[in-house]
């Protein structure tokens, strides 16, 4: 806590936030605060305590009170566009996607060359949906050569999801690659290029490259289901269900490793597994099929039919339904 200023000191505005500063540059955040408010007592109008105040509640992720206290320094200082860049993060962490684009419009405007401004354009972008924009603002702030490493990895890698969303799969392979240039060991890269090759059907390479991102992140399901979608894909049926079995392993609640390996062994032969598993179809909330709600019990083949009757009905597509549909005797028999 400061020390109560005597009334005979001489009150130097620039020192204070002088001390302010290096409170916060040690981490001293409450310092920092109470310091940069003291300023404001004295002065409403501080453009800069009102702007790091506001920082202050974004690293406390007060991202409210964060856009309060800097709208009103860009309203001392409407022509900072590092306001308006930090004031579009704070929006950007509320949701108001249209808003926090506003601001970093308004940064660039103000400086043309602002590459972070761009990258964090992007981003939000990302969250409406407009993908195309979203690759202009990410090529514009790679161009500008963003200052750190970690903005161009950050740049390349969601350059190249926003390709994936648009199917665009050989340009965002050649992102992620980028990306993975910059850090070999960003796990996600790696795992995304692998889910691109395995849109591309270039199968073997998209299992080595789950490989290195089981090396580096061993606790994440994910590699080792997308993996198994590969190595189902080259028909290396026993390897595709053990690596399966690995995300389940990390994740029992894994419906699409659950859902993936039932087709893996009914492939091998070993049916009376397969269908048990296959019975995961229910759980995909995304694009599985929709279960019908009967009062009556469903029948998984263990209870004799013998003097009952049974509705056989279809669940998935129409094929389907033709192709199962010469078991209905059996189920009579």
């Amino acid at each position: 806590m400061n020390q109560q200023r005597k009334p005979s000191q001489t009150i130097d505005i620039d020192d204070i936030l002088k001390e302010g500063f290096s409170f916060h540059r040690k981490g001293l955040i409450a310092r920092a605060k109470s310091t940069y408010e003291e300023i404001i007592k004295i002065n409403p109008n501080h453009a800069n305590a009102l702007f790091l105040l506001g920082v202050v509640h974004a690293q406390k992720n007060n991202h409210q009170q964060a856009i309060d206290c800097i709208g009103k320094a860009i309203a001392c200082q409407p022509d900072n566009a590092y306001f308006h860049f930090v004031l579009g993060n704070s929006l950007k962490e509320m949701g108001t996607f249209d808003q926090a684009i506003s601001h970093y419009d308004q940064a660039i405007a103000l400086n043309p060359d602002y590459a972070e401004a761009y990258l964090q354009r992007g981003t939000v972008l990302h969250e409406l949906n407009r993908f195309e924009l979203e690759i202009w603002n990410y090529d514009q702030a790679i161009a500008l050569n963003l200052p750190h490493t970690s903005g161009r990895i950050d740049a390349h890698f969601k350059r190249g999801s926003a390709m994936k969303e648009l199917k665009r799969w050989r340009e965002a392979l050649v992102s992620y690659d980028q990306a993975i240039n910059l850090n070999p060991h960003h796990a996600e890269a790696l795992c995304n290029r692998g889910n691109i090759l395995n849109e591309l059907k270039q199968l073997e390479e998209a299992v080595a490259s789950y490989n290195k991102t089981i090396e580096l992140e061993p606790s994440y399901a994910e590699p080792y289901y997308n993996r198994g979608v590969a190595l189902a894909g080259l028909n290396r049926m026993d390897e595709a269900i053990a690596s399966y079995d690995q995300a389940i392993a990390l994740k029992p609640d894994y419906m699409g490793a659950h859902y993936n390996k039932s087709l893996a062994l009914l492939v091998k032969g070993e049916l009376a597994a397969g269908w048990e598993l296959y019975e995961w179809r229910w759980r995909n909330e995304n694009n599985g099929p929709k279960q019908r709600d009967f009062s009556q019990p469903l029948w998984l083949g263990k209870e004799p039919l013998r003097g009952k009757t049974i509705l056989l009905h279809n669940d998935q597509g129409l094929g389907d339904a033709i192709h199962f549909s010469r078991y209905a005797r059996h189920v009579a028999a």
